[in-house]
């Protein structure tokens, strides 16, 4: 009678188990990858420096790839965008602050702060504006060594904007070099962070560097579950493997956004819904003689053909910056923080608001719009979001007082 070698069976269903799953594995990971990236490939190998940097992970949100982590011991994040309507780089550090500095190009029309800061430094004086609101503050934060050639490296583009304060330093370039993406935003990191050791009064203290993302290595994660496969086969113990429970994202519940809408927003935990009382109340006014009243939580039909869409004005509870999400269909199509937002209102049918707008901006598409105003005393100030079509746009009206809001 012939005998079979049982052992040599299984271990060629073994090792047939294990190519299969290598191949799997192979084809997960590079289409992860692709999906993660897309729209980004030149940029992939600069994403993958600049999370090592930070010791974070890199999250697609939307059209927009965010990243998170620490750099010497600050909270950081930054956020590569595609949106027409968005800088192409963000980065926010959280420092202590004394006072605050907002420096903008001199066309830009955008002019926060009391008071104009004269700086020793004639290139950037004849490109930018800084401003502050405290005045002594910031004089003696431009006596620091080399912070005004920080500010010079980072606001010498035409598209540089920065504001300091309220324990946030915010960044944001309208345009990332073609090359060298990560070398550009290292010398942005490291320029912000001198700007924070001088705006602090004291040195930054690190508090360690975080340990490596789970996620960063997925050779490893590839190794373990062939481990655990090749044991599984091994030992014909299929029945008695345990379904991995599935894992939820975490819903912050005190922010007053519904779960469904807070999963899909990045870092929403540090944010909360904003109140009537959030809002300058010469603007709660003006709205309340129209009927109307201030709202986190503005509905209409923001989207192509009438569809509905939801926007949400969220506070940053220490820093008190404001941010202005804006989804349709599901879908974030707009998220923008400010420094400063004196009113946030829906308009309705833009295209019948009965603007007069400025030169090269004008609302092209129907359907309703959100109204942007950082500063009720400046009736040029205001900015209305609206569907073009196929993306988001904005437009800057005249006078927003002369709109007719519903």
């Amino acid at each position: 009678m012939r005998h079979i070698n049982l052992s040599s069976v299984d271990a060629l269903d073994i090792v047939v188990a294990v190519l299969a799953t290598v191949t799997f594995l192979v084809a997960f990971l590079y289409l992860r990858r692709t999906l993660l990236f897309w729209g980004y490939a030149r940029l992939a190998n600069d994403l993958r420096e600049i999370r090592k940097l930070l010791r974070g992970k890199i999250i697609r949100n939307g059209n927009d790839l965010l990243v998170g982590g620490s750099y010497r011991g600050l909270p950081a994040s930054i956020r590569l965008s595609r949106s027409e309507n968005a800088p192409e780089l963000t980065i926010q550090l959280r420092v202590h602050t004394r006072g605050n500095l907002f420096v903008a190009p001199l066309r830009s029309s955008l002019r926060i702060g009391e008071y104009h800061v004269p700086v020793p430094h004639a290139l950037l004086a004849s490109r930018c504006s800084v401003r502050t609101d405290y005045a002594s503050e910031a004089r003696s934060l431009l006596q620091h060594p080399h912070v005004v050639e920080d500010l010079w490296d980072l606001c010498c583009s035409s598209q540089a904007f920065l504001s300091m304060g309220d324990g946030v330093i915010h960044f944001t370039e309208g345009q990332l070099p073609a090359t060298g993406g990560a070398l550009a935003i290292s010398r942005y990191l490291h320029s912000l962070t001198k700007l924070a050791v001088a705006g602090a009064g004291r040195p930054v203290t690190s508090k360690g560097t975080p340990g490596r993302n789970w996620h960063a290595t997925p050779i490893a994660a590839a190794a373990a579950v062939l481990v655990f496969a090749a044991i599984g086969f091994a030992m014909s113990v299929k029945s008695n493997n345990r379904k991995q429970p599935e894992t939820t994202p975490t819903v912050v519940t005190n922010t007053g956004i519904p779960a469904a809408d807070a999963r899909k927003l990045f870092g929403v935990g540090a944010w909360r819904l904003a109140k009537d009382s959030d809002f300058d109340r010469q603007a709660v006014r003006w709205l309340e003689e129209k009927g109307l009243e201030p709202t986190g939580t503005i509905c209409g039909a923001f989207g192509p053909d009438g569809q509905q869409g939801v926007a949400y004005v969220l506070v940053e509870p220490q820093t008190r910056a404001k941010r202005v999400v804006l989804l349709v269909g599901g879908a974030v199509k707009f998220d923008k923080t400010f420094p400063r937002l004196a009113l946030a209102a829906k308009l309705a049918n833009v295209a019948t608001a009965g603007a007069q707008w400025e030169q090269e901006t004008k609302v092209t598409g129907a359907g309703d719009g959100i109204l942007l105003v950082p500063d009720f005393n400046e009736s040029g100030s205001a900015t209305v979001i609206s569907n073009s079509g196929l993306q988001m746009a904005s437009a800057t009206p005249k006078n927003f007082r002369s709109l007719h809001l519903q």
